[in-house]
């Protein structure tokens, strides 16, 4: 009888243990970055979910999710994944998301709700199926 409830223990363990690793394998996955901010003029802020809003900086890495707010006379630029720059005007406010195509292929999403943005994308160095979005108000 103790044999068995010693091995059950060690089988709960061991199932918790590997929900436990999925689960913190998800949160660092969810955090990667999308992006790095590669120029800075004026203030810019950048928000994460769940946290507080705080003064964005160069080289800082910008994941899924985040929201970017440019102050008066204010320009951020951010480079994506090597392939994509979008130049953040003053005044404005823009999401940064991505989404999986049930192809595989990813669509990075850039939801722009006030303000105005300038997009340079590098096709060449696309994958085929790959797409980059605008969404405006």
């Amino acid at each position: 009888m103790k044999r068995q409830s010693f091995w059950g223990t060690v089988i709960f363990f061991l199932l918790g243990l590997t929900a436990h690793f999925s689960l913190y394998d998800l949160a660092i996955a969810q955090q990667q970055s999308a992006g790095v901010v590669t120029a800075l003029q004026g203030q810019a802020q950048l928000t994460r979910p769940a946290a507080t809003p705080s003064a964005l900086k160069f080289k800082d890495g910008v994941v899924i999710r985040d929201t970017i707010d440019t102050r008066e006379k204010s320009l951020a630029r951010i480079l994506f994944g090597g392939r994509s720059t979008v130049t953040v005007r003053e005044l404005s406010r823009l999401e940064v998301r991505e989404e999986l195509l049930p192809t595989g292929t990813r669509r990075d999403v850039h939801d722009l709700s006030s303000g105005a943005i300038l997009v340079n994308v590098a096709r060449q160095l696309m994958r085929p199926g790959d797409e980059v979005v605008i969404r405006t108000p």
